[in-house]
């Protein structure tokens, strides 16, 4: 008897193309955590006499990496960044340079090169700049009610249809989508193919006929587009 074993993994939007590089979703990357690090980037706006945004809602979010000496990397052209703005990337540009506060990332006692990313909101670090400012206690990424990824696994397994279908031994396909700001799933297509094209799309096509809406990720209190990235393994015994 032929047993079929789903196997999924989840992985939010920071889904990395530097997978050798570790990802830390924290503020240990900068001395006096990202409080300190917005702080001072307020006080680099005010002592350069910078311009703010004519959109008040710009905001960018920006992928970076500190190596093991404490040296600060942008991460260019990151897949990650989602509601970019080109001001909001310009003002950034200007403000990193003057910052000098990163810290490596320790792991067993030893510095370490890892990434992480920020969110910047021009306008939150101009005259609405408050002490304390962390625009983290403001994000929440989307959820999938009522127990997120684990329900959202549950319904895109009652989709999947592999009847008909012979495989032999374990396939995965990796697939991509963005939880729109209505809490839709949109943009759905293959990340990376299992090199079976109608394996591939009996998943693309369990992703779009899940119904129910996810409750969109929000920063600063506003819904924004998420993208997620998916592998499925199926073991074919």
């Amino acid at each position: 008897m032929r047993t079929i074993t789903f196997i999924f993994l989840f992985f939010i939007s920071f889904f990395k193309a530097q997978e050798s590089i570790p990802f830390y979703n924290n503020d240990l990357f900068y001395k006096g955590g990202f409080v300190n690090f917005y702080k001072e980037a307020h006080q680099v706006i005010i002592e350069k006499k910078l311009a703010p945004c004519d959109k008040k809602e710009a905001l960018y979010h920006q992928e970076f990496i500190v190596t093991n000496e404490g040296e600060f990397k942008k991460i260019e052209n990151s897949p990650n960044v989602y509601n970019v703005n080109k001001c909001a990337s310009d003002l950034l540009d200007q403000i990193l340079p003057e910052l000098k506060n990163w810290t490596p990332v320790q792991k067993d006692s030893n510095n370490i090169t890892a990434r992480s990313l920020f969110a910047f909101f021009p306008d939150d670090l101009f005259d609405n700049y408050k002490e304390g400012y962390d625009p983290k206690k403001l994000n929440a990424d989307a959820d999938f009610p009522p127990n997120g990824l684990s329900s959202f696994r549950d319904e895109v397994a009652k989709k999947v249809d592999l009847s008909g279908f012979n495989g032999r031994g374990k396939i995965t396909v990796i697939i991509k989508f963005v939880v729109d700001v209505d809490g839709s799933v949109t943009d759905v297509a293959v990340e990376k193919s299992s090199g079976l094209k109608e394996f591939d799309d009996r998943f693309v096509y369990a992703l779009k006929h899940v119904k129910k809406k996810w409750e969109p990720a929000k920063v600063y209190g506003n819904p924004v587009r998420q993208r997620y990235k998916i592998p499925f393994s199926v073991n074919f015994d």
